[in-house]
């Protein structure tokens, strides 16, 4: 069974399909910050406060790199029109 594509290639064939590989990866980011949130809202778990400032800043790495991107645009587009 060499050949046959395991769970995990197909989940990254499909999400390149949808989204670029840079965008991928960084969502990709936000999947352990997501099983803490969902832990602590239907398991109970507590979260440290060191989970707590870890997924803030993974977070906030994931909205810089999206916001980046538009604050480049938006300078270069106003730019162009100088």
């Amino acid at each position: 069974m060499e050949n046959s594509p395991n769970l995990r290639d197909e989940q990254k064939r499909l999400e390149y399909r949808f989204f670029s590989r840079s965008i991928s990866r960084v969502i990709l980011l936000g999947e352990p910050v997501l099983a803490i949130i969902l832990a602590y809202l239907f398991l109970g778990e507590t979260i440290s406060i060191f989970q707590f400032i870890g997924g803030l800043m993974t977070l906030l790495g994931m909205a810089g790199y999206f916001w980046t991107p538009s604050l480049t645009q938006t300078v270069s587009k106003d730019r162009s029109y100088s």
